[in-house]
Formats: structure tokens, C-alpha cells, sequence
């Protein structure tokens, strides 16, 4: 097995080449997330942990990694072309389930100014930590904003909309991290089948195959209920042994 310095190397190596096949258009981005998790998974790793011990699956922190690093050059692409054309504002990017911390912040406009200064006093900052947002230079006061004011309101009401589940009520954006939770759940329901099919325990297979399914026929069922697309590219396995250390 390499050394941990090579693991490193390695997946670094593999999220930049995927970030540039996304954004020169040579594969879509499932595509990208997919094949990279794959030949990773193939060289045995399987978590990645960090200094502060924080430990993520592969495939969840490749997929953020991936995703991040577009929007990043994305972002500095649309810099370069605001201060072409002189822009002095920006207006926030607008997404129905916004988290809360950036619910009141999305579809306005703000000067440059003002931007820098609440962007950076932010934990999450616009574009970063699984962040959809982007913001777009704009000339202030002259552009005109994508949104109206009640095309936001109906925005951010859907995001804080509550649903119910199991007798428990939540919001919308609560109910899709409840998404995210029971994909991570299939997923690790499926390494076990694949493990234990690998060891040649049926038993034991055929123990995390009925788990897998009941999980499935849950978010199947929970994404009916809650309105919520469901996004099975989220629930493939993801297999190997090894952690990485970035």
C-alpha cells in the first residue's frame, strides 16, 4: 500500500483531473463524480480524514470536492469578466431548499464593498462546504435582478415550508439533509452487502441485501411523501479499505 503522502498525492491528482474534464465539458458532472469514485475505490481507498480527525466517505468528499472546485473556477471566471466590464456589485445566485444561513442573503443584489465585508463574516461563505450559491458581477442600481421580490418570497417560503414525516415535522431544507442521511445509510448498507459477498459469507450478504432494500423502499417512500426529487446516483456503493489523509 502507498504511503500516506502518495494517498494524498494521489486524490489530489484525481479531483483536479475531474474538475477539469467537468469544466472543459469532456464528461458531465455525475459522470465525473462516478468514474473518479470508482478507479479510487478500485486503488482501495475509502475514507478520507483530515488533521482536525474529522473522517468522511469517499465518495461524499470527492463528490463536494469535485463540485466545489467547478463552482471555484467558475467563480473566477465571472470575476475576470466583472472587472472587464467595470462591475461594482454582485447579485447572489437563488435556490429553492437554501439553508438557513444563507436563506436571507440569496437573490439580492449588494455592492462590492458590502459583499466582501458579510461574505467574509460568514462561517459558510457563499460557494463553499456544499454551498450551491454563486454570485454574479453585476453593475449596481443598473442590473436588473434575476428574481422579483415575490418570486423570492415564494423561493425562501418553499425552503422553510414544513413537511411531515412519521409524525415529525421539519422543514423542507431539513427534510432534504434527512435525504442526504438515508442515502449515506443505503450506501453503507450496500459496502456491507459487497463486503460480505467478497468474504463469501451469504449469510451475511443476504442480512445487508433485506437492510439495503427496506432503506430503499424508506427514501423511496420519504421522497413521495416530503415532495423531494429522489437522487439515486446517492445511493451506489463504494467500496475498499483504506483511509486518505488531506
Amino acid at each position: 500500500m502507498p504511503p500516506p503522502c502518495a494517498l494524498q498525492e494521489y486524490y489530489i491528482s484525481a479531483i483536479d483531473r475531474a474538475i477539469t474534464f467537468v469544466q472543459t465539458g469532456t464528461v458531465d458532472y455525475h459522470t465525473a463524480v462516478r468514474s473518479t469514485v470508482k478507479d479510487m475505490a478500485k486503488s482501495g481507498l475509502r475514507r478520507v480524514t483530515f488533521d482536525s480527525g474529522y473522517s468522511r466517505r469517499l465518495d461524499s468528499q470527492a463528490r463536494m470536492n469535485i463540485l466545489e472546485g467547478v463552482r471555484r473556477l467558475n467563480g473566477e471566471m465571472m470575476e475576470e469578466t466583472g472587472r472587464r466590464f467595470g462591475a461594482d456589485g454582485v447579485e447572489i445566485s437563488a435556490h429553492a431548499l437554501c439553508a438557513p444561513d444563507h436563506i436571507d442573503i440569496q437573490g439580492r443584489q449588494y455592492r462590492k464593498a458590502e459583499w466582501d465585508r458579510i461574505n467574509s463574516g460568514l462561517k459558510r461563505p457563499i460557494g463553499t462546504l456544499n454551498c450551491h450559491h454563486y454570485a454574479t458581477p453585476i453593475i449596481y442600481g443598473v442590473s436588473r435582478p434575476v428574481y422579483s421580490k415575490k418570486e423570492l418570497s415564494e423561493i425562501n417560503r418553499r425552503s422553510s415550508e414544513t413537511v411531515k414525516w412519521k409524525d415529525i415535522e421539519m422543514t423542507r431544507y431539513e427534510a432534504s439533509q434527512k435525504q442526504r442521511q438515508l442515502e449515506t445509510a443505503i450506501r453503507y448498507a450496500k459496502d456491507e452487502r459487497d463486503a460480505m459477498t467478497a468474504a463469501g459469507d451469504k449469510l451475511g450478504a443476504a442480512q445487508a441485501r433485506k437492510k439495503s432494500a427496506a432503506l430503499g423502499r424508506e427514501y423511496k417512500a420519504f421522497c413521495e411523501k416530503t415532495g423531494l426529487t429522489p437522487r439515486l446516483e446517492r445511493t451506489r456503493s463504494m467500496t475498499g479499505p483504506t483511509v486518505v489523509k488531506v
